[in-house]
């Protein structure tokens, strides 16, 4: 399968058009910064969306971004072509595809590049060996250390791979002290950069409808809906809470493979009067305006952004202790945390939020509070250009 790609920023080179072994175009060589953001899928997720939000957000005078998935096309691809942004997808074949390397290396070769960030150990498997012949230079970012802890032959790739990369970004220190101890990389090629928002976008408090004794208590989920992020135990906590006879609704917000065996099992439970499944989204900020409580009882993650626009938003929040959750929630002061992965104790502190409004309103206040600090979208993506100006610096 070819690459496919759709509105181009600027008109690429041929291949009997001059392209140096860097990369770099030597017709425009006062050009922007090149950025080639390389995922999994063009789909509504974390990492996509963070790449979608850095790419889109970097200072335009002095940089311009483009977009590839390895594996398929969806919503942000469209998001992103809507706004004139180049896109592409190289078609991998489930299992290891030594083709998709080839069909990076081609597109690489007629598409001059600078800096290609690479999100998790899957897009730098297939972009490292062509952006090494190239001479292109390689930011990896990693979001968690679940993926190397559960399947050995990833860590065995980064292992491998562990010297292309110019730098490395992550977002908490878990994944830096993972990566200096694990995979050798030294802490001086490692970033840790926060996943921050647009705070102006998520400031929902003022506008917030005011729920009313008649109106029912509204649950909201958003996060994609496979195997690890356990959607079946929202599915059953609002089961034993429809038995309580309390008033609660539930909005779950994402796709992805679960999608239809939840809607049976929503169906199976009699839950389809309680439960509303709303697909993905791209208003998510207008979503968590009509929401009283976010709830995520994932059993592994990074620090998902959609948590971070729920506080943002003045939501209380009710999220699993793993990953990088528990550096940013504290439990009882700007959120709930689950310690385990029962439908019980989640519909219990469910309750707690919906019994208790003063003390959930206290919680989200802080959880805003704590958002603006720590979570600002401009100190995010400033954080990225030093790094890719300090990749480029070494180029020269």
């Amino acid at each position: 399968m070819s690459p496919s790609s759709d509105t181009p920023l600027s008109p690429r080179p041929s291949h009997s058009e001059s392209v140096s072994s860097n990369g770099v175009d030597p017709r425009n060589p006062h050009h922007r910064t090149r950025v080639l953001q390389v995922n999994y899928r063009h789909t509504f997720g974390g990492s996509e969306k963070l790449a979608a939000t850095i790419g889109t957000a970097l200072d335009p005078d002095r940089f311009e971004s483009l977009f590839a998935a390895m594996k398929g096309d969806g919503e942000v691809g469209e998001m992103l072509r809507s706004k004139g942004y180049s896109t592409v997808v190289f078609g991998r074949n489930e299992g290891f595809d030594p083709f998709a390397v080839w069909r990076v290396w081609r597109y690489l070769r007629r598409t001059p590049i600078d800096i290609i960030q690479t999100h998790h150990v899957g897009s730098l498997v297939y972009c490292a060996p062509p952006a090494r012949m190239l001479g292109m230079k390689i930011v990896h970012t990693e979001h968690d250390i679940h993926s190397f802890q559960s399947h050995p032959n990833e860590l065995k790739w980064i292992k491998r791979l562990a010297k292309f990369p110019s730098r490395y970004i992550v977002i908490d220190r878990i994944i830096a002290d993972y990566l200096e101890s694990e995979v050798h990389v030294p802490s001086e090629k490692i970033h840790v950069i926060r996943n921050g928002i647009n705070l102006d976008e998520f400031n929902a408090s003022a506008t917030k409808p005011i729920r009313t004794t008649d109106s029912p208590f509204t649950i909201g989920w958003i996060s994609r809906l496979a195997p690890p992020k356990r959607p079946d135990l929202l599915v059953d906590a609002i089961g034993l809470l429809a038995e309580k006879h309390l008033h609660i609704r539930a909005r779950i917000i994402g796709g992805g493979e679960l999608e239809k065996g939840l809607a049976d099992l929503i169906k199976t439970r009699g839950l389809s009067d309680r439960i509303e499944m709303l697909g993905p989204r791209d208003d998510i900020a207008h979503q968590l305006q009509e929401i009283d409580c976010y709830v995520l009882c994932s059993e592994r993650e990074g620090l998902p952004i959609s948590l971070v626009e729920a506080m943002a938003s003045e939501v209380p929040s009710i999220v699993s202790a793993v990953g990088g959750i528990p550096t940013f929630v504290e439990h009882e002061k700007n959120g709930l945390l689950m310690d385990d992965f029962r439908a019980e104790t989640l519909a219990e502190l469910i309750q707690r939020i919906h019994d208790h409004p003063e003390k959930a309103s206290a919680m989200a206040r802080q959880g805003r509070k704590d958002a603006k600090e720590k979570y600002d979208l401009s100190n995010t993506i400033k954080q990225y250009m030093d790094v890719f100006d300090q990749v480029m610096a070494e180029r020269t």
